[in-house]
């Protein structure tokens, strides 16, 4: 994951990104806008669909709200947040950590058991949310929401009583991936080849370009797999990561 860690400073940060973030504290807060400085350290790569949006702009108001003395508690500084991403579906998680299901403003969780392994391949080349995002139609046909309802609700269901054997072959979606998954060429190709070797499925992570598969045994070799077939597909510097849920959330490092 990513730290955030905000001390005294003589300046504000002068990324577009952050400023925003921190002069949605400061008016929520109600407090005189004040110097601080930020310095940021991980490893979650940029425009790759694996949230690193949310870790900074989380890390950083949590971390405002630290330096000034709490003025806001765990479910303003949330709303704050879903304002800035535009929707809660990587809030939730990020603060709390687990599986959440989300309306707008509400959300429940449940811890993600250490047996699942989620696999991913990182492409070197980036996929912006806001590129990603005008690829999509602006209507879609009535059969293909439905299939994705469904589908959201029982990945939904097979979570919360962790029967993640429910959920082989049940990532199909209608919705966004069949625009995007073009510009990520040997797409198919690794989700096929995952199946074969036992995973429970992939997806496009995010908007991409990650592609994430889950599986309860044999992680190397999917993450292999995965590998094998971007770069038959053309694709140069792989990287693929083994995860596991982290079900703590966003936290303070003593």
């Amino acid at each position: 994951g990513n730290r955030v860690t905000v001390s005294d400073g003589k300046t504000f940060p002068n990324d577009v990104f952050l400023t925003a973030a921190a002069d949605t504290f400061f008016s929520a807060a109600k407090i005189r806008r004040e110097p601080f400085g930020v310095r940021i350290k991980g490893d979650v790569p940029n425009s790759r669909g694996l949230g690193s949006s949310v870790t900074v702009r989380l890390g950083l108001l949590l971390g405002l709200n630290e330096r000034f003395g709490q003025p806001l508690d765990s479910d303003q500084l949330a709303r704050l947040v879903v304002r800035l991403e535009g929707h809660p579906d990587n809030v939730a998680p990020a603060l709390l950590g687990g599986f959440c299901a989300c309306l707008p403003e509400r959300w429940l969780r449940t811890e993600v058991g250490p047996e699942l392994h989620c696999i991913a391949a990182i492409p070197s080349t980036p996929m912006p949310t806001h590129h990603a995002r005008r690829l999509l139609p602006r209507q879609v046909k009535r059969p293909d929401a439905v299939a994705n309802l469904q589908g959201a609700a029982y990945i939904t269901a097979a979570f919360f009583s962790r029967d993640y054997q429910a959920l082989k072959d049940a990532f199909v979606d209608q919705l966004h991936q069949p625009y995007r998954s073009p510009l990520l060429p040997g797409f198919e190709d690794a989700l096929a080849a995952v199946k074969v070797i036992g995973a429970l499925g992939g997806f496009l992570s995010g908007s991409g370009s990650t592609i994430m598969a889950l599986a309860l045994e044999r992680p190397k070799s999917v993450a292999r797999v995965l590998a094998d077939s971007l770069r038959r597909a053309g694709h140069r510097n792989i990287r693929t990561v083994i995860l596991h849920a982290d079900n703590v959330g966003a936290h303070r490092d003593d």
